[in-house]
């Protein structure tokens, strides 16, 4: 027995330094790699004068490796049809460190990733895990498009044709991040990307976890798309753990604006979404029976977010549960469908705390529906709201700074300053400043900092 647990300790202990040697090795080998449009196979790919093409290098990359985009436009089809396809990725490594593979711009460059809408779904496509996504401006064909022959390609595949050009050129999202063959993404981030003019959404994920979108700036997304997009949407996320306690997915920091729908969704022949940011469908109520897919029971948090003048809600929780919505700002969405600024549809054990919505007239500031355990409090809901506030909420003015130019600071006399409470506090904001800055925390997106409040006050 002593000899045998002796064995398994020594046995344990080479297995240990054999991890951790591979993973110091690992690290080691992990290389900067840098791209161009013009970049060519036979040259090093290790200097910034010697790069690679864009797919040539996702096609090498190993766990750790930074690939760094020189400025430049991106719009070179790969062989699946996308400019960047993303199957090669990152790896957890031991003791949960997670190694990634990152695709970010070079210091001081501005790189441009633009779908051509030829037969390509997606601009950029991430079908792998441990993949870091940041700081590049991804840029769609809505310029080259009419709204004319957008409808005729919806009808021709309401009838049931089969050309896949027009439909992918009329439905082309930004950054799509989705199951491949089985393989379901996990550990994925997309930070500080500028996302716009997409005829189908901004960022997708389909069957994904641990995901985080952070900083980006949305717009001007869905306008041609026959599948009911958005500007942020999550899309039957999958269990990759059965952790309930952490948030497995985050939406953060981003600003979505003038995101619409034109075009009837091709399910119900209705026109449907063209949210700024939604959950949904995190039931897997639109999945067949046979699929045995269950539930997703991880946590999401949507907060410090901006959300304005999109054609649906500012922010949708739809068929999905445990979800937190904290200290976002929406304004003047709707505009098209008609949704509430906030909504929680068919959804549970959810919360809206310290948010701020001013909604369009004639339509809820904030909305709840077919609900069990949806907590309200500390919010400022401006216009109609058909469902009760929680104890804390305000009916009132939030006092933006300056609507007409859609900024969402607040003036210095409005009631959501040191106003906020509840159980969950977030201590910074959509401009990374710490909370509180004065007597208590803000409600919305942005806390009010003494260099915020004289340039709204004008120094008095």
């Amino acid at each position: 027995m002593l000899k045998s647990s002796i064995q398994n300790i020594s046995f344990s202990g080479i297995l240990i330094c054999s991890i951790l040697l591979t993973l110091v090795s690992l690290e080691a080998a992990s290389r900067d790699i840098y791209v161009s449009p013009n970049g060519k196979s036979s040259n090093s790919g290790t200097r910034i004068n010697s790069p690679w093409k864009l797919q040539y290098a996702a096609d090498r990359v190993s766990p750790g490796d930074i690939v760094y985009l020189t400025s430049g436009i991106y719009s070179e089809a790969n062989y699946d049809g996308h400019v960047l396809t993303v199957h090669r990725g990152g790896a957890r490594m031991v003791e949960g460190k997670d190694v990634y593979v990152t695709f970010r711009a070079v210091p001081g460059h501005k790189p441009i990733v633009k779908g051509n809408g030829t037969n390509m779904w997606s601009a950029i496509l991430v079908t792998t895990s441990y993949v870091r996504i940041e700081g590049l401006e991804v840029i769609g064909n809505n310029s080259t498009l009419t709204l004319a022959d957008a409808l005729k390609a919806y009808e021709d595949a309401k009838i049931g044709g089969e050309d896949w050009e027009p439909e992918a050129r009329f439905n082309m999202q930004g950054i799509g991040v989705g199951e491949n063959d089985g393989l379901m993404p996990h550990h994925v981030e997309i930070k500080d990307c500028i996302i716009h003019d997409f005829a189908g959404g901004g960022i997708q994920l389909i069957r994904a976890d641990y995901v985080i979108i952070k900083g980006n700036t949305i717009y001007n997304n869905a306008w041609y798309t026959m599948y009911a997009q958005s500007g942020i949407s999550i899309f039957q996320s999958f269990n990759f753990d059965n952790d309930t306690k952490t948030y497995r997915i985050v939406v953060e920091g981003n600003i979505t604006h003038n995101n619409y729908t034109q075009v009837p969704w091709i399910v119900t022949r209705e026109n449907s979404d063209g949210n700024g940011i939604i959950i949904d469908t995190n039931r897997e109520t639109q999945m067949p029976i046979s699929n045995n897919i269950i539930p997703y029971t991880g946590r999401v948090l949507v907060k410090n977010n901006v959300s304005y003048d999109n054609g649906g809600g500012g922010i949708v929780v739809y068929q999905s549960d445990n979800v937190d919505v904290v200290n976002n700002s929406t304004y003047g969405n709707g505009k098209v469908m008609k949704y509430p600024e906030i909504s929680f549809n068919r959804a549970a054990n959810c919360s809206s705390l310290n948010n701020i919505t001013y909604a369009r007239e004639g339509i809820d500031a904030f909305s709840v529906k077919e609900t069990h355990n949806v907590f309200s409090d500390f919010n400022i809901y401006y216009g109609m709201v058909t469902d009760e506030p929680g104890e804390n909420d305000l009916n009132v003015d939030p006092e933006f700074t300056d609507l007409q130019n859609h900024i969402f600071t607040l003036k210095s006399h409005s009631p959501g300053i040191d106003t906020a409470g509840g159980v969950l506090m977030v201590f910074d904001d959509i401009a990374g400043n710490s909370r509180p800055q004065g007597k208590g925390h803000d409600r919305g997106a942005y806390e009010q900092t003494p260099m915020t409040k004289s340039s709204v006050t004008g120094g008095q």
